[in-house]
C-alpha cells in the first residue's frame, strides 16, 4: 500500500517526519513524499499575529494541487512495481533537536491540564464540545463526566465552549511564558525556510507577540461553529 499526505506542524513541521514514517510503515503502509505547507495559527497560548498567519493562500493551494497530481504518477510508478522510488525513512534534522523542547511542557499537556465546571456547563441543551470532538473525548451523560480520554490537544472544545465550563486556562498560563519569551523558538526556523525559498512571510515577523495571546483577546465562545474566530 501507497499513501502520501499532506503534512504542517507549527514552525517545525521535519520534526514530526520520522516518527510519523515510522508508524505507518509499521502498519504497512508507505509514504512515498513529504511536503509541508503553513497555516495561520489559532492556538490559544501563541503569540499574535503569529508569522504563518495568511496561509495557506491561492499560491499555497495551487502548489498543492500541482503536488498532489505529481503524488498520483509516482504512486503508479510504484505500483507497477518501481519501489525503488520509495524514499528511506527521513533522519531528525540536524538543526532541530528533541533537546530543544522543554520536558515539562511536553510532559504537561492540554489534557492532563484542562479543568471542567459542572455548574458552568448547559448540557443537555448545549452539546457542542461532545459533537465536536475529533476523537469522540467528551461525555457529558456519564457521571462524572468523561472530559478528554482519548484527547488530542486540539483545544478545540475549550474554544467552543459558550460559557467556559471547559476550562483551559491553566494550560494557556503555562504555555504562554514560553511561547512569548521564546520567539527564536519560532522565528529561527521561519527564517531559514524563508531562506531557502520555502516560507513566504504574509504578516510582519518582526511584530511577533505585539498583541495578546488569543485566550487574553477572546471571550467564551472563541470559536463560534461555520463562523470562525470571534
Amino acid at each position: 500500500k501507497h499513501i502520501f499526505s499532506f503534512c504542517s506542524h507549527g514552525t517545525h513541521p521535519e520534526m514530526y517526519y520520522p516518527d510519523i514514517v515510522r508508524k505507518l510503515n509499521r502498519r504497512g503502509l508507505f509514504v512515498i513524499s513529504t511536503r509541508g505547507w503553513y497555516g495561520t495559527v489559532y492556538i490559544s497560548a501563541m503569540p499574535q499575529p503569529y508569522p504563518t498567519n495568511g496561509h495557506p493562500d491561492e499560491i499555497d493551494l495551487e502548489e498543492a494541487e500541482s503536488y498532489g497530481s505529481e503524488m498520483v504518477k509516482l504512486s503508479q510508478k510504484i505500483h507497477a512495481g518501481h519501489v525503488e522510488l520509495i524514499p528511506p525513512v527521513p533522519s531528525w534534522p540536524e538543526d532541530v533537536t528533541k533537546e530543544d523542547l522543554d520536558p515539562s511542557l511536553l510532559e504537561r499537556t492540554f489534557k492532563s491540564l484542562v479543568k471542567f465546571h459542572k455548574d458552568k456547563c448547559l448540557y443537555p441543551e448545549c452539546r457542542l464540545c461532545m459533537e465536536n470532538c475529533p476523537v469522540y473525548g467528551i461525555d457529558l451523560s456519564m457521571n462524572p463526566p468523561i472530559i478528554a480520554k482519548p484527547c488530542i490537544d486540539c483545544e478545540f472544545c475549550a474554544r467552543l465552549c459558550p460559557t467556559g465550563a471547559i476550562d483551559e486556562d491553566e494550560f494557556n498560563k503555562l504555555m504562554e511564558p514560553f511561547t512569548t519569551t521564546h520567539t527564536d523558538f519560532i522565528l529561527t526556523p521561519l527564517r531559514a525556510a524563508q531562506a531557502k525559498g520555502k516560507f513566504r512571510p504574509l504578516v510582519d515577523m518582526d511584530k511577533l507577540g505585539t498583541a495578546p495571546s488569543l485566550y487574553k483577546a477572546h471571550k467564551h465562545p472563541m470559536w463560534i461553529i461555520g463562523k470562525g474566530l470571534q
